[in-house]
């Protein structure tokens, strides 16, 4: 009988909070793990923006998409970025979303126009931001990292 008045029994405080950090460490490991894989394949491959499995999380940092239209997002969105191979930028068509390469900085502008080579497949885009008037001009197809497939308001702020 000595031996068990020597173990401790299980409150309901301790329950509680094992179930507390069960739940943190299933949230926070992943968030750790996408994080620590984001930094490392942004330092390897800077042509690109860092992906988790082909999808690249990028915070919107101007108004230059704020519209009226749904798949508009305003400053301060979460994007999420579906990085294209050379065959699937053959795909893209106007009214599409897309992120590309502008000297060292990504800018993620709606296609206005598509435009050929002589053999129909597209040399390059011309993409406009909702809340401009003018065009960005022609973007060449090999600036174009990837297609914008959805957003979450002020998470980028968040993110930042």
């Amino acid at each position: 009988m000595e031996e068990q008045s020597k173990k401790k029994k299980l409150t309901k405080g301790d329950i509680v909070s094992f179930v507390i950090l069960g739940v943190l460490a299933v949230i926070l490991i992943p968030v750790f793990i996408i994080n620590f894989t984001l930094i490392i394949k942004g330092s390897i491959r800077s042509e690109v923006p860092p992906d988790v499995f082909g999808i690249a999380p990028m915070a919107v940092t101007t108004g230059s998409m704020d519209g009226d239209r749904d798949d508009s997002f305003a400053e301060g969105a979460l994007i999420f970025v579906d990085i294209l191979d050379e065959k699937e930028k053959q795909s893209l068509a106007e009214g599409e979303i897309v992120t590309f390469r502008t000297n060292e900085t990504y800018v993620t502008h709606r296609i206005v126009s598509v435009v050929r080579d002589k053999d129909n497949s597209i040399s390059s885009v011309i993409t406009r931001g909702d809340a401009n008037n003018t065009d960005d001009g022609a973007i060449p197809l090999e600036n174009v990292v990837g297609r914008c497939t959805g957003s979450i308001a002020g998470a980028g702020s968040f993110a930042m």
